[in-house]
């Protein structure tokens, strides 16, 4: 459902370095007139997450309405998203293709 690419799972793993229990957090925000918005944050898991994927020394992770909501969602509604590292003009930054999902963590996260 949402994936990393191998650059974007590069990088996460460098800032979650030496930092236990910490991942990427997928959570539900808001509806709108496209139906349910994700934002993507880095995060420390906590109790009753559901993990989603592990990447080794990390996870994506959600809470459990968030996961409902996510499953619930038709293949229509949510295509299959990928999260990248790329470096453009404006920087170093997380982008993704789906309009649903707003990737929120920058590598100054957890600091």
């Amino acid at each position: 459902m949402i994936t990393l690419t191998k650059s974007a799972v590069y990088v996460v793993q460098g800032m979650v370095k030496g930092k236990s229990n910490c991942g990427v957090r997928i959570k539900g925000t808001e509806a709108g007139c496209s139906g349910l918005y994700f934002d993507i944050t880095l995060d420390k898991k906590r109790k009753g997450d559901v993990v989603l994927k592990n990447h080794g020394k990390f996870s994506i992770f959600t809470d459990t309405e968030t996961k409902k909501a996510l499953y619930g969602l038709s293949k229509k509604q949510f295509k299959p998203a990928t999260i990248d590292h790329v470096h453009t003009n404006l920087g170093k930054r997380f982008l993704t293709e789906s309009h649903m999902l707003r990737v929120n963590f920058f590598e100054h996260d957890l600091e």
